[in-house]
Formats: C-alpha cells, structure tokens, sequence
C-alpha cells in the first residue's frame, strides 16, 4: 500500500507531543499596541498564531483617502498621531526588548501577540473600531466565548476525511495568544473558543487536512489511544469487503509544451515545442482514477458510509494498448529526442513519430466513442475532426471592376456553416506534390487513389475537414494547373485570368455529382463556353484606311492584338527592334476607331526620343488618328481637349509631373512603348503607370527581360497584377528556382503561364519575308542645355552666314556654311565635340548618346552584330568611354588604326558583338558580313558616301537580312538634309561633294531652311 509520507510525520509528531507534554504556563512579557488601522492575520496552520500590521492611511485635499501602506514609524513622523495610537505605538516599540522571550516579536512591521498583555493590546484595538482580519473590509467586534465542535467531515467524491472544529460555511480562523481565539471572516466575529484541546497540540490537530481511507486507520489507532484527552473521535474506516467494477477509460487530448532535447551549434540545447498530448484515467463509479496513480484500492462515500473498490489494472493495460498501437506514448519511455524534459502534465501521452494524430482522431477517435470511451477534446488540440454530413458544395465567383481578372471561391457547407475549401486543397496538393518526390513515376491523383475513402484536410480555424477522397480527385484534375502552393490571395480567394475561365465548365463536370452551387460570375461563365470552343486566333487585315501594306507576320500580330481585345485581355509584343511593333500597333489602333469601338482616347508612353517618330508614323501610316503630343511646357494648355484625340503621346518622366490629370481619366488603351523602362516596379513611373485607368493594356519591347526575371514580373505587374503572385511569391515560385537552380519544370510552368500573353517574333524567323535591308530612322529630341547650345550657336553663325552671303554671295559663300553645318552637326552629335567652353562645362548631356546606349543595350541583348559608323573620330571616343563604364566589349577602326586586320578579325569571328568605325577610315575596303546591323550614329550628307559604308555588311557572302539605322536629331539640320537627299539628291551632292571643284547649287530658300530654329 502507498505511504503518505507527510500523514507517518504528523503522526509520529503528534504521538510524542501529547505523552511528553507538560502544564507549564507560558511566559508573557509585557506587550503595547500601535496605530491607525490594525490588520489581523494568522501566521501558518502549524503554528496558529496571530500577527498585527500597523497600516497608514493619509487624507488628501481632495477629500479622498490614499490606499493604506505600512506607517514608518521614524521620529518625524510621530506629529501625525493622535494620543491614544501614539501611546499603543511607543508600547509596542518599548516592548521590542523582549523579543528574545518567545511571548513577542516584531518581524517586518508586523507583531506578534500573545500571552495576557497580547489579549489585552487586541481588545484595545477592537474598540477602536479600526481593527479588520487581513485585507477584509468587514470591522472585528468582540463575540460570545464559544465552545469547538470537533467532527470528521466526509468528502463523497474520493472517501477522504477532513478534521474540523465548527460548522457551517463560514470561514473560522483559530489562533492562540494566551488562549484560544476564533475569528470569523464573514460576520468580523472575533472572541475565545474553547477547544478542549492542550495548546501544544492544537497545531498538531489543526494541520490535518484532508486525510485518505489508507491513512484514517493509522489516525484511528493514535487517537484512540488518547482518547481520554481528546474531545475528538476517530475517523470512520472503510468495511473491508472490495467491489469489483470495470472502468470507464476517459481519454483527454490537448496541447502541451515539451522541453527537449535538440543539436546546437556547439552541444545539445533545450527547446520548448508545443505538441499533442493525451491524458488517460479511468471512471470508477464517478471516482476518475489516473493513469500514473500507484493506489490499487480506492474509496468513495455513500450515504455517510465509506466503501471500497479494487482497481482492474489488467483492463486499464488493455485500455492502454489501444493508444499504444495508435502511436501514442508515455513521456517516460519515450526515445530520445522525445523523452519529454517537463511537461505541463505529468506522464502525459505524446504521439511518436510513427504515428499519425490526424488519422487518429479523424478514424480511431469515432470508434473509440461507439465503444463508451468518454473523449474530451480541448480547444487547443490541434487535431480536431468535423465528423458532421457536407450539406452541399458552393462556389462564388467575384468579378473584378479593372482588369482581367475574377475570383474564385470553392466550398461546403456543414450545418449551414460555409467553409472555404481553397486552402484545403492548396495544402493538399503541396503534400501531394511533396510525396510524388517519392514517386516520381506517379502523379497527385494517383497517389490520392492510394488513399483511404476519405483525407482529412485542415482548414483555417484549426480544425480538419473530412472529404472523399474520389471528389478530391475530380477537384484537383481541375485545380493543378491553375495555382502554386502560395497562390491564394488575403481573403483566401484564387485570382485568376479570364483565360482561365472555361476551366469552370471543366470544375462544374467535375463537381456536377454534388449538385454544386454557383454564386456569381455568369458572363465569365458565358466566356469559359466561348473559350472552351475556341479553335484558334481568326487572322484580321487591316483597315482599307490604312497607308500602308503590312507584311505576312505583321498581320498575324494584328489579328493576335484583335484576339486579345475579344476577350478582354492584355500582353506584351516583343517583336524584335525593327520588326514594326509600332506599325502594327497603329493597324490595331487605326481598327479599333473605324469599327466604333474607341469610344475614348488611347495613352502611348514612350521615351522622350520616340515621341517624334509616333507622331510621324501615326501621320503616315494611320492619318485618321487624331494625334496630341503631350510634351513641352505647352502641354498643361492642351490637358483640356485630351478627350477630343484619339491618340495621346507622352513620356516616362511627364507621366510622373503629370500624374494628378493622368490618373482622373479613363483611357480605351494604355500602350507602353519600350516597356523595359518599368523593368523596375518601385520607381515612380512604373508606379503611376500601374495606378492609370484604361480598359485594355498593351506592352512594346524588343527585350521584355534585360537582366533578370524581375523585369518580366514589373511588366506583368503592370498589365494583369496577381498573374504571377507578388514580387515575393514571384521570386520563391519562379525567379529563384529558375536563376538559381535552373530548375526546367518552374521555367515551363513560368512559360505556359505567359504564353497567351506574349508574342516575340525573331529576325531569323520571318527573315524569308523582309527584303534584304531594311533601313530605319530613329529620332531623337534636344532638350535642356544642348537644345539651348543648338539654338544659340544657330542664331550667331546664321547671322554670321548672312554676312557673308550679303557680301561675297551664296557661291563664294561655301566654306562659311560649311563651317557652321558643322557646328551644329556637332552639337547635335555631343555638345563636347564643340570646342568652346560654354559646352565642354555646362552642355555635355547628349540626348543622342543616350538613344544610342539604349539602342545598343537592346540589340546586344537579341544577339545583334553591329557596326557604327560616325564621321567624327572624336564622337567614337565619348563612346568607348561610355561602352566601358557598361563593360560592353567592342573592337575600333580609325585612321589612327595601324593593325586594321586584327580588329576585322576579331568582330568576324564573333570575338566581339560592336565595331566602332570612322566613316573615312572604314567607309570602304572591309568585309564584314558577320554583321546583320548597321548604325549611323551621324548621317553623312553624301547617300552615296552612307550607302558605301553600310555595303561593309550588307554584300555578297551575307545570308542574314540586314537592318540600318540613323540617328537623326528632331528638327535639326541633320533632319534638313535628310529632307534634302530625298528631294534635292543633285543638290545635295553637289553641296557636300569632296572635290575643290564642286559648286554650290544651293538657293536662298534652301540655305534658309538649314538654319530654322527648332520647334
């Protein structure tokens, strides 16, 4: 039988005290009292004994009374009494001395009371009326003497005894100071009691609390063997005759925090986790009986008797071994790392790692219930089963007003409480997918067949849902493709595109068994029908009004453009440079406005240096479109009759000055020509341009990624947010894997993503059907100090002109013009090349530099072989300067060039993509057909003196299409004599031939128009 250590102490205490005791009075010292309020309290239950604590209280101006604290009895604070609590204070301080006698002490502000002067400082202070028991707010008054009712009380729910002195409920506290005193916390009844008892043992019998049936005997013995002494009978014992009953098992689950032991850096640490935990005990008759308890009898009462029951421990092992096959534990004989440290529970049950807590409690649980075990499962226990009938499966469709997009919802009801499913099945595809790196051979629906009939699955509240698993499987036949393990929007939602959409016909197929309900989203079901049908992109032509013949690829952009206008959708056109995306574009524009359907102005954001050549397409090939150039100071005039255009132009940089007019409209298109420009997301103008309103987006780029994938995503980010996820779902799903891992599956998952949204035609593959060269004009605008520079070199040397002119005549006049044609070509090339001080200082921004190193970013990164040519030999280095801080490589040819072979050598043999070449040195002799680009950085006067230099490419032994470009500066003299050549070619050659005897066969119109002032 189990000894209870504490009951075999008292016993042995309580024995020797009552044989050995003697009647010797106490001795008691002399005792004042203190002041204010007295608060009363006991001192432990082996020693009941009572203490006083003097309390202060101060009065405010206020009127209220401060919360009473200890009073500091020091010298200066004693004004503050009154007489009769002055004289009990120094009392109580004089009777300090006799602290040593056992009668009285003083410890931490509080005194101890007894013998005859004790009893009397206690009634003073009951007549005050400020006297309390502890922190009670109910006054002591002195009562009648009483006389102590000693009985057992017996407790029905365990047959424990409890020894007491009074009855009723009432809260009696005894203590002794020269005898004993009662204090009743309820009424403030305070007086003497007679015990019948000896002092000296008192504290013995006052210490008993509550004594169990296997200790009552030993009580018995003891207090029948003094029972003369004693008004206390002994307790009651059991009858000794035992029941037999089987036990209830009661199994309790919950959470519990577990220290353990884990592997540090340098040496094992301790770490606390949370895990779930079970508690197992047993009902006996309504008597609960733990696991870990060591008593084999136990004991109840019934009707002020006492009976006995033997513990069936072979049943509760049996009871046990349930869990135990279930995977749970003891944490006692758990393995290491498990073995639990310290628990919150004692000996609980901890699930092993074979075992699994969610089939536990979604399929043992039940069973364990239809056989009467008695489960309680708290709220913190992470297991827990909806083990209720689904009702019916819903799905709600939410439409976005912008963009292309809807959400989708997929749920149950369970007694009308809706749950969204999407989590779910989010968390069990990314298992799923996690097992099938097991099986590789297998996918997720197959691994689902493997299945028991249903998977628990959890949902967001904590708990698991239980589903069949053969819907499951339909489900997610649908559901694979469409999102990632982390694809789900705030509100648990899947944002899709409205390509996605006949993948709800493929959804209400497979749910058709569970009569699902649709809430929401009919037009996007009316567009999954039409998309379920679609049997490819219907090829359109361009309208009769457009000047112009597209060629055979060019149409098949403008149809996949129309395609994307039906069904509401945006992309990206990422043509190779020269390949006419702007073209194009003006074609879909120009159809969109003769079919009815642009009922509002287009917005087109460009680079400053492209607004020009818009313009000039847009004049050419679609004249019909009413064009406003937002560019300028002059803009701010024309915000008001925006909406009488059709087309508006504006750039970058003025989206970001102009965004309180540009984002109060609501434009038919937003086209962003160059796109790669928002290949940052956080500037500001790829904010704004994600901010504007338009019922259709188009993105232009010849190179949609630079330098990572996260230029892709800031266009995407732009035309559809959400398709693919957000910057940082984006970099953990594709960016991530792909860069760092070259992971194939996470690049044609990215792939078929965007596929329907971007449409790139390469040079090689539409070679067959562009001529053999295709030459282009790339303009650009001076703007700032250089335009300043322009303007006023123009003015002083036309000036200067016209002098000359005035005087010698426009024959004799020749190298007057010359000189300042060169001057202004200079400027226009790089105010730098003009060797005057006011632009070596202030003016070295070249807007055409700029272009330039855009322009060869660009064409590098499709793999473009390039020559440049620039008749200055100076301009060539500004750009090696450049081409360096850009560590682009690149091979020159100058007339300071001595080893003209090695550099040829080099660029055709692919050593090097660039080749800088001096017009003059260069300009003929060479072959370099591994170039399939040719720039003139400066356009030289003489076609003929261009076309020869171009011929360095384009020449027998070439079998790639090669592309020409010029860089003309808007509404310089370098476009003036661009007008000329096609014009005047005579004139021109005339003008700018090298022989000394060539004339000037110019007139005064003509020299006039050379220096018109910029626009």
């Amino acid at each position: 039988m189990h000894k209870n250590s504490n009951i075999d102490h008292w016993l042995r205490n309580f024995d020797y005290t009552l044989s050995s005791s003697e009647n010797d009075e106490p001795k008691v010292a002399t005792q004042n009292t203190y002041h204010f309020r007295y608060q009363l309290s006991s001192s432990s239950s082996y020693q009941p004994t009572v203490k006083v604590e003097i309390l202060f209280a101060r009065a405010l101006k206020s009127g209220k009374v401060r919360v009473y604290k200890p009073f500091n009895d020091s010298v200066s604070n004693l004004h503050l009494l009154d007489d009769t609590t002055k004289t009990l204070l120094m009392q109580l301080k004089g009777m300090q001395s006799f602290y040593k006698s056992g009668n009285y002490y003083y410890d931490q502000g509080k005194y101890q009371l007894a013998g005859k002067e004790g009893e009397e400082i206690l009634l003073k202070m009951i007549e005050t009326g400020r006297c309390y028991w502890d922190k009670n707010s109910v006054e002591l008054h002195q009562g009648p003497e009483k006389t102590a009712e000693w009985h057992w009380q017996l407790h029905n729910d365990n047959g424990t005894q409890t020894l007491c002195y009074h009855q009723g409920n009432d809260v009696m506290h005894l203590f002794t100071i020269q005898n004993t005193w009662y204090c009743n916390e309820q009424t403030g009844e305070i007086g003497i009691m007679q015990t019948g008892v000896d002092l000296q043992i008192l504290p013995n019998l006052l210490s008993l609390s509550k004594v169990p049936m296997e200790d009552a005997v030993k009580i018995a013995k003891v207090l029948q063997k003094h029972h003369k002494k004693l008004p206390v009978k002994a307790p009651q014992v059991a009858a000794q005759e035992l029941e037999s009953v089987k036990p209830i098992p009661c199994l309790r689950l919950f959470q519990t925090s577990i220290k353990e032991y884990q592997e540090g850096k340098r040496r094992l640490e301790i770490v606390s986790t949370l895990k779930p935990a079970a508690e197992l005990s047993f009902d006996y008759k309504g008597i609960i009986m733990p696991l870990e308890s060591k008593n084999t009898i136990l004991h109840y009462a019934k009707k002020g008797q006492i009976f006995s029951i033997k513990r069936d421990l072979v049943k509760e092992q049996e009871y046990l071994g349930v869990l135990t096959e279930a995977g749970w534990k003891l944490t006692s004989s758990m393995p290491y790392p498990f073995n639990a440290l310290n628990s919150s529970e004692l000996r609980c049950l901890l699930m092993d790692k074979e075992g699994d807590p969610i089939q536990f409690s979604g399929s043992v649980v039940p069973k364990l219930q239809a056989e009467d075990w008695r489960i309680d499962i708290a709220e913190d226990y992470p297991y827990r089963i909806i083990h209720d009938t689904i009702d019916e499966w819903y799905s709600t469709l939410d439409e976005e007003s912008s963009y292309d997009w809807f959400g989708l919802e997929l749920g149950v009801t369970v007694k009308g409480e809706k749950i969204n499913l999407l989590p779910v099945l989010q968390k069990v595809l990314h298992e799923l997918q996690s097992r099938q790196l097991e099986a590789p051979s297998q996918t997720p629906q197959e691994l689902i067949k493997k299945e028991s009939e249903s998977i628990f699955a959890e949902i967001s509240d904590g708990r698991y849902i239980q589903l069949p698993a053969d819907r499951l499987q339909s489900i997610l036949n649908v559901f694979i493709e469409l999102y990632d393990k982390e694809s789900l929007t705030e509100d648990k939602k899947l944002r899709l595109s409205n390509l996605h959409a006949m993948r709800l016909l493929e959804l209400e197929k497979a749910l058709g068994a569970a009569q699902l309900r649709w809430v929401g989203g009919e037009r996007l079901r009316k567009m999954g029908e039409k998309l379920s049908q679609f049997s490819g992109i219907q090829i359109v032509q361009p309208p009769p009004e457009f000047q112009g013949e597209l060629r055979p690829y060019q149409v098949e952009g403008l149809s996949w453009l129309q395609f994307l206008r039906e069904y509401d959708l945006s992309g990206v056109l990422a043509d190779d440079m020269g390949l006419g995306k702007t073209v194009q574009t003006l074609s879909h524009l120009l159809l969109e406005k003769m079919s009815g359907r642009m009922q509002r102005p287009s917005l087109i954001i460009a680079p400053t240096s492209l607004m020009f050549n818009w313009q000039m397409e847009a004049e050419r090939f679609a004249p019909q479109l009413k064009v406003l150039l937002l560019h300028g100071t002059v803009r701010k005039e024309l915000f008001e009759n925006m909406d009488s255009y059709d087309l508006i132009l504006t750039t970058y940089p003025l989206i970001v000055r102009d965004k309180e007019i540009l984002l109060k409209k609501d434009f038919y298109y937003l086209i962003l020509d160059e796109a790669q420009c928002i290949k940052n997301a956080q500037s500001k103008a790829a904010q704004i341009a994600t901010q504007l309103k338009a019922k259709h987006r188009l993105c232009l780029t010849g190179t949609p990624m630079e330098n990572h994938l996260g230029e892709l995503w800031s266009l995407f980010n732009f035309m559809m947010p959400g398709l693919l996820g957000d910057r940082h779902q984006f970099n953990r799903l594709f960016r991530n894997p792909i860069e760092k891992n070259s992971d194939y599956e996470r690049r044609a998952h990215l792939n078929r993503r965007i596929a329907p949204f971007l449409l790139r035609r390469t040079k090689d593959k539409v070679v067959e059907e562009l001529p053999d060269k295709v030459e282009m004009i790339r303009h650009v605008e001076l703007s700032g100090p250089q335009r300043d520079l322009y303007e006023t070199i123009r003015i002083s040397m036309q000036k200067k002109v016209r002098e000359h002119v005035k005087q010698l005549g426009l024959n004799r006049s020749h190298i007057i013009i010359l000189d300042a044609l060169l001057k202004l070509r200079q400027i226009c090339c790089d105010p730098r090349l003009l060797k005057i001080p006011a632009a070596q200082k202030k003016h070295a921004e070249s807007a055409k530099l700029e272009l330039l190193m855009t322009s060869l970013t660009e064409l590098l990164e499709e793999g473009r072989r390039i020559l440049l040519f620039s008749q200055f030999t100076e301009m060539l280095g500004l750009i090696e300067k450049e081409l360096d801080q850009k560590k682009i490589r690149y091979v020159k040819l100058t007339g300071q060039t001595k080893d003209r072979k090695t550099p040829v050598q080099q660029f055709q043999q692919g050593e090097v993509p660039l080749f800088l070449i001096s017009l003059k040195a260069g300009g003929t002799g060479l072959n370099l057909t591994a170039a399939d680009t040719v720039i003139h950085y400066d356009p030289w006067w003489n076609p003929a003196v261009e076309n020869q230099a171009t011929d360095r490419a384009h020449r027998i032994g070439q079998n790639k299409t090669v592309f020409v470009y010029k860089l003309v500066a808007k509404g310089t003299v370098e476009e003036k004599i661009l007008e000329m050549q096609r014009n005047k070619h005579a004139l021109m050659e005339g003008l700018f031939s090298e022989a000394e005897t060539s004339k000037l066969k110019m007139t005064d119109k003509d020299l006039q128009s050379l220096f018109d002032p910029l626009e």
